[in-house]
């Protein structure tokens, strides 16, 4: 009885510790994809043109690509809770400057430190997860890892809208920096380091040379790279109306409100990536087919964007194209599972990661790209319809790239054949 109890016990604080990790993620989230809740006091308070409002949007993506390697080895040298401690701390800070901030430089400034600290979000909340319960329990716990994330990114649409436009943009991210150092409190308290139990190796230390070595055995195989492409594509553009350009271009072109627009391009995408997220890799299963399914997704991406963005419809509609776009950029997930089939098992961590930079890389990419096409297709300030209308244009064009791609892509390959490609990379 009295193990049964202990057992009990270690399982709740197992819970409690992974939460922490997880509220970071979420955090990490919201913060990241906050922009375009600010998109038209930056322009118009700020004075901030099309090319400067994307740097600003993806300079948080770019430190986070930068870093991404990095973190993870971090994690492994120094344990999540000295890491974690750092970046919450990291994160609140830069979030807290970028409250204070007024000039463009010091809004670059900001998001770049909160890039740093929201790098770590997660590969710590996983890395707990992986440290802390059985390893049969961790597909689920990383799907409910990335759940609760997007329900984070979800709130920087409507929710985060409605308080800038209520309140004091500067008071709002303020209170989102305390929120940060408060969970900065919490891991220093309550975070520990991989338990001493049956069961658990101590994680192994690899040299940053040899991840180096990995990454070019990654870029030497074309279906790697296909899929990352095809991530890049689609995680690319679905940020980019998320995070930046969806809620200014709907405002301007379809006459909505601040929170219909948010909840159309931001919310409703990140509930439709949050709950479709599964759906694809039980559908997968099924059906025993992933290309099939990233065509699929990719087409259904591709006329989801080209409806909102150029055909007139009721507030209904937009909604639904929102969550049918979140749910065509979840479709992503299936380019996980093909190039875990591709790799030995050892290097299945290093190519999970190269394909994590493929998708936010497209992400910073897409959004500077964007920012200039609306800025060279733009007549006046502030910006009309047609300006939205034609530097849009780059985002079911690259949805259309992505189908284009799933074409040459290979399927998955089946378990009798992991080995023979395993060969490949060593």
């Amino acid at each position: 009885m009295k193990e049964k109890i202990e057992s009990d016990r270690v399982k709740a604080i197992s819970l409690f510790i992974w939460a922490i990790g997880t509220l970071f993620y979420s955090y990490e989230m919201l913060i990241k994809s906050s922009v375009a809740s600010m998109s038209f006091i930056f322009m118009q308070d700020y004075h901030l043109d099309a090319s400067d409002l994307s740097l600003v949007g993806s300079m948080f993506y770019c430190i986070y690509v930068i870093m991404q390697i990095p973190a993870g080895v971090l994690a492994d040298r120094f344990g999540v809770k000295k890491c974690l401690s750092v970046a919450t701390l990291f994160a609140a800070g830069g979030t807290l400057l970028y409250s204070r901030s007024s000039e463009f430089h010091m809004f670059l400034i900001a998001r770049g430190i909160m890039g740093i600290g929201g790098s770590f979000g997660f590969v710590c909340a996983l890395k707990l997860a992986s440290e802390w319960f059985p390893s049969r329990y961790f597909p689920l716990f990383a799907g409910l890892t990335q759940l609760l994330g997007y329900f984070g990114g979800a709130f920087s649409g409507h929710p985060l809208a409605t308080l800038v436009h209520n309140r004091n943009w500067s008071s709002v991210f303020m209170g989102i920096a305390l929120i940060g150092f408060g969970l900065t409190v919490l891991t220093i308290l309550f975070v520990k380091n991989r338990p001493d139990r049956p069961g658990l190796a101590p994680a192994e230390r690899t040299s940053i040379k040899a991840i180096l070595y990995q990454l070019w055995e990654l870029l030497k195989q074309p279906q790697i790279l296909l899929n990352g492409l095809y991530c890049a594509c689609t995680v690319g553009v679905t940020f980019t109306l998320t995070d930046l350009w969806g809620k200014p271009a709907l405002m301007t072109i379809d006459q909505l409100s601040e929170g219909t627009a948010s909840a159309a391009s931001n919310s409703l995408v990140f509930i439709g990536i949050a709950v479709c997220s599964p759906l694809w890799g039980a559908f997968a299963s099924a059906v025993g087919t992933n290309k099939k399914l990233l065509i699929l997704g990719a087409l259904m991406g591709s006329v989801s964007t080209l409806m909102m963005l150029y055909v007139p419809m009721h507030v209904v509609g937009l909604y639904t194209t929102g969550v049918l776009i979140g749910a065509a950029q979840s479709a992503h997930v299936l380019n996980f599972d093909v190039v875990r089939s591709l790799v030995d098992e050892k290097h299945t961590a290093t190519a999970m990661a190269f394909l994590n930079i493929f998708g936010i890389g497209g992400a910073a990419i897409v959004q500077i790209l964007t920012g200039i096409c609306i800025e060279a297709a733009a007549t006046t300030e502030p910006y009309v319809a047609s300006d939205y209308k034609k530097g849009l244009v780059i985002i079911p064009a690259l949805f259309i790239l992505a189908f284009l791609l799933s074409f040459v892509m290979k399927d998955k390959e089946p378990a009798a054949r992991g080995s023979n490609s395993a060969k490949r990379f060593h």
